[in-house]
């Protein structure tokens, strides 16, 4: 799941999750002036202006935006590009990738796994996840300490387990570490847990919030109590 640049996919993941949404329910809405349903259609037109200045400033190659209001589309366009290497223009009904979209869908399937019971919020993660049974803590002092804390679902979901990224390896000693463990080259999530659990947290669980692979770590944890893959 892991972007190349985190600004250009924040901003690729928005476009894409809503060609996505387009392609497959655009048909149940309807077109309708901005005015008529309490919009200004001058300030929407700062939306086309602000996309066109992204792709010219080659922050993405292309983005497709909706809006909806009182369920009536009052801004639907498409602007630049398929890709970096496609000069194809965008259309309105291109389909994407998903990428970190995937993380809400993964969030929503263990919430449903807690709806039936599967978990508690306040379970131990370790409960699900052995494999992190020893985590240890990365000191200022570039030493590491086993974690006094014990993680939990909650902060699991919310992302204060402790867990980074990977984005800023010249900035965080941390991420330094996960991308020379290079831990996306993991066969599968259970394998991806155990690469995991040999590299310390970037902070104590509960302690502050981080981005993090910790929804990745959720994932496992939908396999694990459905029974089911996650794809």
């Amino acid at each position: 799941m892991t972007p190349l640049s985190f600004i250009r996919s924040l901003s690729f993941f928005f476009a894409a999750a809503t060609a996505l949404a387009a392609q497959f329910a655009i048909a149940d809405f309807n077109a309708s002036m901005p005015e008529k349903q309490g919009m200004s259609g001058a300030q929407l037109e700062r939306l086309s202006q602000l996309s066109e200045r992204y792709v010219e400033q080659g922050r993405v190659p292309g983005i497709v935006h909706l809006v909806l209001r009182n369920g009536e589309i009052v801004h639907y366009e498409a602007v630049g590009q398929r890709g970096a290497n496609d000069s194809t223009p965008m259309k309105r009904d291109d389909l994407f990738r998903i990428y970190s979209m995937t993380k809400p869908i993964t969030s929503v399937a263990a919430m449903q796994l807690y709806e039936q019971g599967k978990f508690q919020l306040s379970d131990p993660v370790t409960k699900f996840v052995p494999e992190f049974k020893n985590l240890s803590v990365l000191n200022e002092d570039g030493t590491t300490s086993p974690s006094e804390r014990t993680m939990t679902m909650h902060q699991l979901l919310m992302h204060t387990a402790g867990f980074s990224y990977g984005f800023h390896p010249l900035q965080d000693p941390i991420d330094k570490l996960y991308l020379a463990a290079d831990l996306q080259k993991s066969t599968d999530l259970d394998a991806f847990a155990s690469n995991l659990a040999a590299l310390p947290l970037r902070s104590e669980p509960g302690e502050v919030y981080h981005y993090s692979v910790a929804v990745d770590i959720t994932g496992l944890i939908v396999q694990r109590l459905s029974g089911l893959p996650l794809d």
